[in-house]
């Protein structure tokens, strides 16, 4: 009888979880794409259920891959004397990125300034411009007469 409880414990202290996580730099979407029981037999050495392929699922990329192996299916994977292997694999597929707008160049260029003034300095009123010059939707520039 003792045997056959130390045995029962050994079985069942050599049940391990293990959790592999791949994981990119894009943002995830709030859901799974692809989630459920991945199922291989004799040890883990046949595979039963059809391979994930992340490309079908996340045409746009994956953001995070999830294999894991819970409580659950070790208990499984235990009571079936490890005939079935069960891990749960999750797919989630990346948010595609929205491109930056390129910068808009100004529309009032201030290149316009008066040569004693830096290119870069505008005007809010005619007193910033010299001579004769007048502000005009914030560059300086002659009136027309």
């Amino acid at each position: 009888m003792t045997r056959r409880i130390f045995l029962a414990v050994g079985l069942l202290a050599t049940t391990a979880c293990f959790h592999i996580r791949y994981v990119t730099d894009a943002p995830g979407a709030n859901t799974p794409a692809d989630d459920g029981w991945h199922t291989n037999i004799i040890w883990g050495l046949v595979e039963v259920s059809p391979a994930v392929n992340v490309s079908d699922a996340c045409p746009q990329g994956f953001a995070i891959v999830e294999n894991e192996q819970t409580f659950v299916n070790g208990l499984v994977q235990w009571l079936l004397w490890s005939l079935l292997n069960p891990t749960n694999v999750t797919v989630t597929c990346a948010v595609p990125r929205v491109p930056q707008a390129a910068s808009q160049p100004p529309t009032n260029p201030v290149s316009q300034a008066p040569s004693g003034a830096p290119a870069n300095q505008g005007c809010t009123r005619d007193t910033d411009c010299k001579g004769t010059r007048i502000c005009a939707s914030g560059a300086c520039v002659e009136p027309t007469r």
